[in-house]
């Protein structure tokens, strides 16, 4: 093997680290952009408001939790798009919740109206402690049919 073909394989390896290098921060920054990635760290266990501060058809948002109240009680469900972990927002025309990322539509129980998000919204446990104080512990799910009537 000559020196020329050394100095070649060298430029053509370093060449290739960088392609690579420029390729995976790309991929990272636009990851980053559309919101994947780890959940920010908070609290898992918070007082989400008084029960007073939520009447009988409201829908709101409060650390990362939409607290919901109709006619049959409260329930809470984490502001997270199953698909891919992206944050839907609430479109109060339309009533429903719509996924920014890739356009998954949830009804304000967090069912699945359209894709691609195959499961609902979680449900999170809430409870009303003394004082009339919401508590949300994102730690523990709760069924779907979940209601706490106070």
């Amino acid at each position: 093997m000559g020196r020329r073909d050394l100095h070649r394989r060298r430029i053509l390896g370093l060449g290739a680290a960088l392609l690579g290098g420029a390729l995976s921060l790309w991929f990272w920054m636009g990851a980053r952009f559309l919101g994947y990635g780890r959940p920010k760290r908070g609290p898992t266990r918070f007082v989400a408001g008084f029960l007073e501060e939520f009447p009988e058809g409201s829908l709101q948002f409060r650390h990362g939790v939409w607290i919901v109240r109709d006619r049959r009680g409260l329930y809470a469900m984490e502001n997270l798009c199953p698909h891919l972990g992206c944050h839907p927002r609430w479109n109060s025309d339309q009533r429903r919740l719509e996924c920014p990322c890739h356009g998954s539509l949830f009804d304000e129980e967090g069912n699945v109206l359209r894709g691609p998000a195959k499961r609902p919204l979680r449900r999170v446990q809430l409870t009303l402690v003394h004082g009339g104080r919401l508590v949300v512990d994102l730690k523990r799910s709760v069924e779907r049919n979940f209601r706490l009537n106070p």
